[in-house]
């Protein structure tokens, strides 16, 4: 009897167990195709024109600069009466070198100040995903959300003939299908750019 009652017991207990088991949702997923967050949030496209005007005089004053050093180069080599090994060719030569030692500066400095400019851009952009990843998410009910690229290649493998470039967008597809039910894409777009429009119509710092 003891014995019967102790398996009646173990059998009772394996069902609550199995019970409580089937009783656990399945979490809720959701995905954001990252190449859109990029080309359609408002504020990324005003920042990345922001920069490019920012930057401009400094690629103009580069190019203006590189005009100036072939067209002293074109003189050296064609004035007949500059000789080489002569003062005035030397003199020129010397001028010459110190235009490539600005130029050299100027591409320096522009490298630098461009990497601190975009990398201040992506950590900005970052910020202001995950708010709105955060806000999607806590209104969706989600458990968990990923990024994934665009499960169609880009153009650019479509139309390669490299092999190797091919096999790699394949293999940084690991993600093959977004289901309509869990791709929040647009959801989340809405509100980064919702939240940026306010920002922007109240005049805050962005």
């Amino acid at each position: 009897m003891k014995r019967m009652l102790a398996l009646v017991g173990l059998v009772l207990a394996l069902s609550f167990g199995q019970a409580g088991e089937a009783a656990v949702a399945p979490a809720k997923i959701g995905v954001v195709r990252i190449q859109n967050v990029f080309k359609d949030f408002q504020y990324a496209k005003d920042q990345e024109a922001a920069i490019k005007a920012e930057f401009k005089k400094d690629e103009d004053g580069m190019t203006a600069l590189k005009q100036q050093m072939e067209e002293k180069k074109k003189h050296l080599q064609a004035d007949p009466l500059i000789g080489p090994g002569s003062k005035k060719f030397k003199l020129e030569a010397l001028e010459l070198r110190k235009l490539e030692v600005e130029l050299e500066d100027k591409v320096d400095e522009f490298k630098k100040a461009s990497r601190k400019r975009m990398a201040e851009f992506y950590r900005s952009i970052y910020e202001k995903f995950q708010k709105a990843v955060a806000d999607v998410a806590a209104r969706r009910g989600l458990d968990l959300v990923i990024t994934a690229p665009d499960t169609d290649l880009s153009k650019e493998a479509e139309e390669s003939d490299s092999p190797v470039a091919i096999q790699q967008e394949i293999l940084l597809r690991h993600v093959q299908f977004i289901g309509p039910s869990c791709d929040i894409t647009k959801e989340v777009l809405d509100q980064m750019n919702a939240q940026y429009g306010k920002a922007k119509g109240a005049g805050k710092n962005l």
